[in-house]
């Protein structure tokens, strides 16, 4: 019963540590980590949303050069898209070493205050990491 319980609250805090609040580009953690999406994920995103009305649009009327430029918007979309993605998972990745890192050896030294600058340093890291990895699996689920 104990073992349970232990497995279950590791599991809410393993939830919420990856649990991102998102507002258009920019995005927020549970830790109060936040972070502003590369813009190549924004633009890519719309690309493929106009690509997509394209294409219909081409369908409907028959028009097979409007078809076709849709489906080529739609597919440069998806390259910025990730591209961005990409873009954000690495410098997440990097915030989160560097503030942890960093965030070390201040503590030892003593520097309370630059212990809370690399916190919030990785926090922000696992923000953008967590919300690029979020949308690169919603994109393979698709």
């Amino acid at each position: 019963m104990k073992g349970d319980a232990r497995k279950d609250q590791s599991k809410a805090e393993r939830d919420a540590s990856h649990s991102i609040g998102k507002l258009g580009p920019y995005n927020v953690s549970a830790s109060g980590g936040a972070s502003k999406d590369d813009p190549r994920r924004t633009q890519g995103s719309w690309d493929q949303t106009v690509g997509a009305g394209k294409e219909a649009v081409g369908n409907a009327m028959g028009i097979e050069s409007v078809k076709k430029e849709g489906q080529e918007q739609n597919i440069r979309g998806k390259g910025m898209e990730a591209e961005g993605q990409l873009s954000d998972f690495g410098s997440g990745v990097k915030g989160r070493v560097e503030g942890t890192v960093k965030g070390v050896g201040a503590g030892i030294l003593g520097d309370r205050e630059k212990e809370e600058l690399y916190r919030r340093m990785h926090d922000d890291g696992k923000t953008a990491q967590r919300s690029a990895e979020r949308d690169i699996q919603r994109s393979a689920e698709v």
